[in-house]
C-alpha cells in the first residue's frame, strides 16, 4: 500500500493488531522495515497468519482490503494497494539463488496481495509495497471497526472509486486532482431509466432516423446517442446519489447543490471552456470534493 508522504498514523508502536483477539487468524499492520515504528513509516505491510489453506488466506486478504479501503476513505486517507501497479517477480532460478544466498526459503513479494506458506518463515525476494497512513488514527480505527462489524465488502465499482480517490492524493496538479475525484464519484453512479413516455419518444426518434438517408456511420453515431437518452443524465444521477448523504454540507451547500457545482466545473475543464476555471476555484472545490467522495465511498459504515 502506498500513501502520500505528508500523511502519518499517530502511532509509535512497531505493529498494530487489526484482528480481534478472539479470532483464530491474526492480522497485523506494521512498518515495512523490521523494528521501525509505524509513525512516519514510508512502507506499511498488512500480514495475516494461521489460515488453513491458500484459498482461505486469499479470501481473507480480499475482505481485509475491502474493509481497509472503507476505513481509509472514512479517515480521508489515500492508499495505493497495488492493484494497478507494475508487477515484477524473480524467476524460479532467481528465487533459488536468493534462497542459496540467504539460507532460507524465498517468496516473490509483489505490490499487492500475496499468499505464501509461513512455516518455515520465508524471506521476500522483492519489497515493493510503499504506504504512509492516517491523518486521524482514531477516525481510521473507528472506521475499521465499523467496516468489520457490518461485514462491509466493496463491489468492483466502489473499489475503483476508492482507487481513483486515492490516486488524487498523488498528484500536485490541481486540475488533475479535481478530475480524478470527479471520476471516482462518477464511477459510483447508476443512472436510472427514464419513464415510459420518454423511452417511447426516444424509440420514435430512432425509427425516424432509420427512415432517413443519413450515412451509415453518422446514423450509427446518432442511434447510440439517442439510446443513451433512455436513462437519466450523469447530472441527474449524480444529484440523486448526492441526496444519499442527507443533510451534510460542502462549501456551505447541501450535497445536491455541491455536486451540481462540481459537475459544472468538471464540464468546463474537460470540454475546454474559455476562460477555464481559475486554479483557486478548482483547488477550493477539490478540497471539499475529497471529503464528498470519501463520504460516498464510506457511506455504508456511516449509516450503520
Amino acid at each position: 500500500m502506498n500513501t502520500p508522504p505528508h500523511v502519518t498514523l499517530g502511532e509509535t508502536a512497531a505493529e498494530i493488531l487489526l484482528s480481534d483477539a478472539s479470532e483464530a487468524s491474526r492480522v497485523v499492520m506494521k512498518a515495512g522495515k523490521d523494528g521501525e515504528p509505524i509513525k512516519g513509516a514510508e512502507t506499511w505491510i498488512v500480514s495475516g497468519s494461521a489460515f488453513q489453506s491458500e484459498s482461505e488466506a486469499s479470501a481473507a486478504a480480499e475482505l481485509w482490503r475491502s474493509q481497509l479501503m472503507v476505513a481509509f476513505a472514512h479517515a480521508l486517507v489515500g492508499v495505493d494497494f497495488g492493484d494497478r501497479a507494475a508487477k515484477g517477480a524473480f524467476t524460479t532460478a532467481g528465487l533459488a539463488w536468493v534462497e542459496q544466498q540467504a539460507g532460507r526459503r524465498a517468496v516473490n513479494d509483489v505490490h499487492g496481495i500475496v499468499t505464501f506458506e509461513c512455516d518455515p518463515p520465508p524471506i521476500f525476494a522483492s519489497m515493493s509495497v510503499t504506504p504512509v497512513l492516517g491523518r486521524n488514527s482514531d477516525r481510521f480505527v473507528k472506521g475499521l471497526v465499523a467496516a468489520r462489524s457490518t461485514g462491509t465488502v466493496l463491489d468492483a465499482e466502489s473499489q475503483l472509486a476508492y482507487e481513483l480517490f486515492s490516486a488524487s492524493f498523488f498528484t500536485t496538479y490541481s486540475d488533475a486532482r479535481f478530475l480524478l475525484l470527479m471520476m471516482a464519484i462518477e464511477t459510483l453512479l447508476s443512472p436510472s431509466e427514464r419513464d415510459d413516455r420518454v423511452q417511447a419518444l426516444v424509440d420514435e426518434f430512432i425509427l425516424l432516423l432509420d427512415q432517413t438517408d443519413v450515412g451509415s456511420s453518422e446514423a450509427e453515431s446518432l442511434r447510440g446517442s439517442l439510446s443513451q437518452m433512455r436513462t437519466e443524465s450523469i447530472g441527474q444521477a449524480g444529484r440523486e446519489l448526492a441526496r444519499t448523504l442527507g443533510d451534510r454540507r460542502y462549501m456551505d451547500m447541501n450535497s445536491e447543490s455541491f455536486f451540481s457545482k462540481s459537475y459544472n466545473l468538471r464540464s468546463k475543464l474537460v470540454h475546454g471552456h474559455s476562460p477555464r476555471p481559475g486554479r483557486d476555484v478548482i483547488e477550493s472545490c477539490a478540497a471539499e470534493l475529497e471529503r464528498f467522495a470519501a463520504d460516498l465511498i464510506s457511506l455504508s459504515i456511516a449509516q450503520s
